[in-house]
């Protein structure tokens, strides 16, 4: 899944997004961040998609970073980006359900 490219924006991204999350999962660090960065460049070098879309995928990325960085139990941590992430989801971020069910993880 990796290696594949799809000519449809969007299977590109949901196809990144799966990766992502299975990354995290299997709590596999170095190829998470490697794809974030990529995934991000990815985002900001295709203009053809809508600049919601950008948005909502950067934020994903994001998150998902400062989620790997959370120590679990560190509550402080989690609160804060519980708020943030209350904050930005009017702004659309995407796999919002998932972000959410892996900070209620933590909890």
């Amino acid at each position: 899944m990796r290696t594949v490219e799809y000519e449809d924006f969007t299977y590109n991204l949901n196809s990144k997004t799966m990766l992502l999350s299975t990354y995290y999962e299997m709590d596999e660090l170095e190829p998470l961040y490697s794809l974030m960065d990529s995934f991000r460049t990815y985002i900001n070098r295709h203009k053809d998609f809508s600049l919601a879309k950008r948005v909502g995928y950067n934020l994903l990325i994001k998150f998902t970073k400062q989620l790997t960085k959370i120590i679990p139990g560190d509550k402080k941590a989690l609160e804060k980006l519980k708020k943030e992430v209350a904050e930005a989801e009017p702004k659309g971020i995407a796999s919002y359900d998932w972000l959410k069910e892996k900070i209620a993880e933590l909890e």
